[in-house]
């Protein structure tokens, strides 16, 4: 079992540390660091890897070892039953450790009968060396994953924490990628940032919304196509309507879907004015007392939104169409006027 000392000592999770052992299984895994200050043992770190246990259901073959001395080995009931898992182990270099986990392959068969296999996508990992683990929110991690789908597309990277007792199921932090440039990032179970890509019909084409530790927003920065800071005004203001859906005389439909997109009022204080109103049914929905045939509330933009998402609009008794109108004013006296033309079937 190899040392790999490095000069000058250093810390693992604030814990100062002289000496690292590895500790590898039968063949030639790495499954353990074990930290030392001095003669005494202070952590140990379980790697990010497959490694049987005792009674699993966990199955190794097929190590081969390739020119470069790495080797990979076939996995088969990890992540999934129907498929398999091609790992591919490291040897002593700078950056890799002789039998650490770098790169795993899946595979999930073509068939039921496991006939064939495909590619279903790849994870990449790296592991903190001897003394460079980092913090997130103050918070250590030692080793980070890289998801890729099969066409070798980012689809997120996972933070862990291989000295926390819930290792490896819950990733001290992840972030994911939407395909469209979007993406949102956790710490634990918080959101702490997103951002929306491929915004059209404003303006900006992208927003990053950042979240503090209890997740409430602190701040919102929108970009134009070309990645310049854009700076809402109060005459940024819109509406986002659902495709209506045709209800039949004497029910109901759901009309959410309905979004007022504001940027410049999200950031500034005072009340919105929404007004909504229909030509022959009723209307209700949160915030506003009783069905009507046209409504009427104020509020700040977010409190809008939720009570939008809650409107209902009740058909006459007989067929034909209406046509519900949605009025919005900001802060700055700026209004915006969208109609939804439903369709009203016997």
């Amino acid at each position: 079992m190899p040392s790999n000392i490095p000069s000058p000592p250093g810390t693992i999770d604030g814990i100062n540390v002289d000496d690292a052992v590895y500790v590898r299984n039968s063949l030639g895994i790495v499954t353990d660091v074990l930290y030392y200050n001095g003669p005494r043992q202070v952590a140990d770190r379980h790697l990010l890897n497959t490694a049987p246990t005792p009674g699993g259901t966990l199955q190794y073959s097929a190590k081969t070892v390739l020119p470069d001395g790495e080797f990979t080995v076939t996995v088969t009931g990890f992540h999934d039953v129907n498929g398999y898992e091609v790992d591919t182990f490291g040897t002593t270099s700078p950056v890799t450790v002789a039998g650490e986990l770098n790169r795993s392959d899946l595979y999930s068969y073509n068939s039921a009968a496991q006939g064939g296999a495909t590619l279903v996508g790849y994870d990449t990992v790296q592991e903190a060396g001897y003394g460079s683990a980092g913090q997130i929110d103050g918070v250590y991690y030692d080793t980070v994953m890289t998801i890729f789908n099969a066409a070798g597309q980012k689809i997120g990277i996972d933070w862990f924490n291989t000295l926390n007792a819930a290792f490896p199921n819950s990733p001290v932090a992840m972030e994911s990628f939407d395909g469209s440039g979007g993406y949102t990032f956790y710490v634990g179970s918080v959101l702490r940032e997103q951002k929306i890509a491929g915004i059209t019909g404003e303006p900006y084409t992208s927003v990053v919304d950042v979240f503090g530790p209890t997740g409430a927003l602190t701040s919102q920065t929108y970009y134009t196509s070309s990645g310049a800071v854009y700076s809402p005004t109060h005459n940024d203001l819109s509406l986002t309507l659902p495709t209506p859906a045709a209800v039949t005389s004497g029910h109901s439909v759901s009309l959410a879907g309905i979004d007022i997109v504001d940027p410049w009022a999200a950031q500034h204080p005072g009340t919105l004015a929404l007004n909504i109103s229909a030509g022959h049914g009723t209307l209700t929905m949160t915030g506003a007392s009783g069905a009507a045939a046209a409504l009427h509330v104020t509020g700040p933009l977010a409190q809008l939104n939720d009570d939008l998402a809650t409107l209902t609009y009740h058909a006459p008794s007989s067929a034909g169409s209406d046509a519900i109108t949605i009025n919005v004013w900001n802060q700055a006296g700026v209004s915006v006027v969208g109609v939804i033309h439903e369709t009203i079937t016997a």
